[in-house]
């Protein structure tokens, strides 16, 4: 369970994120979602299972399905809508993503008390999706309906931090448990903070608002994380609590809330799941065996059968003569009955009937029981081979395999300006330039500033490049390396030249206003004064690999940038004929040589899709450098 404490702090852990859409809604155990939000440093998985009151971002969890029946509509509603905001209500178990969808409002609710619930509201709150219709406690939730919220629990925030609104409620410490709005752990961590013994006096419960204050300050900045064994199981908790076992602790919210879910929640409803479908599959097996049984006494029956119709051949030959006569008055202790529409008569052989065709030869009768004796035994193959299958299901059950992926990559921060194609030169000046219409935008209206170089080939379809100055002058190398980024990325590229002119100008030179009666398009921009050129920048880019902060980080930049800043330099790239996927996947392998290890899954779709972005945008030829040599 997720307290509401522990919420505050995860929502605003998000927050920090710059969480800018919802990439994507699934399924996971257990009737659990994954929600995936594009963050301004990567995506980020979001382990939601309202009815367990489970809300915790982690790493990326393995075994995600699309989703499915009713939940169709839940993500046709919130799939790629924009981020506005994310709250907490009072200090509810409850958290809600204001959303931007199609040019309209919506509210995506996670109720994690009681039952649990997922909804979608619109912007005046009326209900268009929910999971589990409510009606009950005067309480209604229900699609087409306005939503209404849970009656709150304890007093407000605003009150529970106010000393004489409490002290006048509080005439003895177990009532504090009743006016707080927190879990009872979280208020006796408080009492404790506080000293107060009873009866509550007004010295202790105004040491007790102190503590609560700086517990909600640090939950919305950076604080220290634990994981502690109660009654109920496992919870994270914001703060060291006393009297209860402290199972692990971290400064990092990610990996404790990961370590929370890989370790304790996941594996619980894994295993609840995997009992349940184990169950449902032993009843599946059940009817099988019993399946299996019948027929194998039907084969045993009939092949029993079949010896004593050759035993009483003559009697039997008889019989069959006479049905077929029609004169089989006098063979009424063998003949119990007769069909001339299907030409069959029901022989009783040593007290046992059979039914036999009687315009067929003797040993063709019989032969029939053998035919069906064989088609019996190929049904039971069938059984006995949907037996091993539920048997082999049984066995998967019972060691679910749902988890969180063991990542790395994944879990490094990523900087602003890794959105777009970036590198450092060799004079450590950052160098940034868009990928497409829309970042060219972005980034020449946030992130350009005075002082600043931008710079553009001098050819149709060339990004936007920024040169971040830092308030210190731009030496000439730099701005060389820079144009040889810029020429690279343009489509001079992409037409197979070698070199390309480049210009560069200031920000303030750079504007979206069009001559009149003109229209510029997304990503495009009027220069205005004098242009300042380089010429024949040279088409050729390096690919090496940097360390930041403990993780590798690919960069494809002019070859000095390369050699000041990587730890290796890969190869050697220039316009040819492979394609940017498969150069990817080259420099993909390349760097899980240098590495020693095989990347997750996760890590190799993450660092295979950053390589594509950041290639120039046409084929190229690929050359391996020398170091490189039995890496690859």
């Amino acid at each position: 369970m997720i307290t509401a404490i522990m919420l505050r702090g995860i929502i605003g852990y998000l927050r920090g994120l710059g969480p800018r859409y919802v990439k994507r809604v699934r399924s996971s155990i257990a009737g659990a979602l994954v929600l995936t939000l594009s963050c301004e440093g990567g995506d980020i998985d979001i382990f939601v299972h309202p009815r367990r009151s489970v809300f915790a971002p982690t790493y990326r969890v393995s075994g995600r399905t699309p989703l499915s029946g009713r939940r169709i509509r839940l993500r046709s509603l919130v799939e790629n809508a924009r981020v506005l905001g994310i709250e907490q209500p009072g200090m509810e178990r409850a958290v809600v993503f204001r959303l931007a969808q199609g040019g309209r409002g919506l509210n995506l609710v996670f109720e994690l008390f009681g039952r649990g619930n997922v909804m979608v509201a619109d912007e005046s709150w009326r209900v268009e999706y929910v999971d589990e219709p409510l009606e009950a406690r005067g309480r209604k939730v229900v699609e087409g309906e306005r939503y209404q919220p849970p009656a709150p629990r304890g007093l407000p925030v605003e009150e529970a931090l106010d000393a004489d609104r409490l002290l006048s409620g509080a005439s003895s410490l177990a009532d504090l448990y009743r006016l707080l709005p927190l879990d009872k752990y979280t208020v006796r961590h408080l009492i404790r903070e506080a000293g107060l013994s009873e009866p509550p006096t007004r010295d202790g419960i105004e040491r007790l608002v102190k503590a609560l204050k700086s517990l909600l300050e640090a939950v919305e900045g950076k604080c220290k994380v634990y994981l502690v064994r109660v009654d109920e199981g496992v919870l994270m908790l914001p703060y060291r609590p006393e009297g209860l076992e402290i199972l692990y602790e971290s400064d990092d919210l990610l990996e404790a809330s990961t370590k929370y879910l890989s370790e304790y929640v996941i594996p619980a409803l894994a295993s609840e799941e995997g009992r349940r479908e184990a169950e449902r599959l032993r009843g599946r097996l059940r009817a099988l065996l019993e399946q299996r049984r019948k027929v194998e006494e039907e084969i045993g029956r009939l092949e029993a059968l079949v010896v004593k119709l050759y035993q009483n051949l003559p009697v039997i030959s008889q019989a069959l003569e006479a049905a077929r006569s029609g004169r089989h008055e006098g063979y009424g202790h063998v003949i119990v009955g007769v069909s001339p529409k299907d030409r069959t008569a029901i022989i009783r052989v040593d007290g046992e009937n059979v039914r036999l065709r009687y315009d067929v030869s003797v040993y063709e009768a019989i032969g029939e029981v053998y035919n069906r004796i064989k088609r019996l035994k190929a049904g039971l193959e069938e059984v006995e081979r949907r037996i091993r299958e539920v048997e082999e299901r049984i066995r998967e059950a019972e060691r679910p395999r749902v988890g969180i992926e063991e990542v790395w990559l994944l879990k490094r921060r990523r900087e602003w300006y890794e959105r777009f194609k970036w590198f450092y030169t060799s004079g450590g000046v950052l160098v940034v330039a868009g990928k497409d219409a829309t970042t060219n935008e972005v980034l020449v209206k946030r992130y350009a500033k005075e002082g600043d170089i931008i710079m553009h080939a001098d050819v149709h379809g060339s990004p936007f490049t920024v040169i971040k100055s830092g308030g210190r002058e731009v030496g000439g190398e730099d701005l060389e390396e820079a144009a040889v980024f810029t020429a690279s990325h343009s489509n001079a590229w992409k037409a197979g030249f070698s070199a390309a002119d480049v210009y560069w100008v200031r920000p303030e030179q750079v504007s979206k206003k069009a001559p009149s009666g003109e229209y510029l398009a997304k990503g495009s921009f009027m220069i205005y004064g004098k242009r300042n050129y380089i010429r024949g920048a040279r088409l050729e880019l390096y690919v090496g690999l940097a360390w930041r902060s403990g993780y590798p980080v690919v960069m494809i930049a002019p070859r000095r940038a390369v050699e000041k800043h990587c730890s290796v330099t890969i190869a050697r790239l220039v316009p040819g004929s492979v394609e940017r996927g498969e150069v990817a996947r080259r420099i993909l392998g390349a760097v899980e040589g240098l590495l020693g290890r095989e990347l997750a899954r996760p890590d190799r779709e993450y660092l295979y899709s950053d390589i594509v972005e950041r290639l120039p945008p046409g084929p190229c030829d690929i050359e391996f450098q020398e170091q490189m040599c039995g890496k690859i």
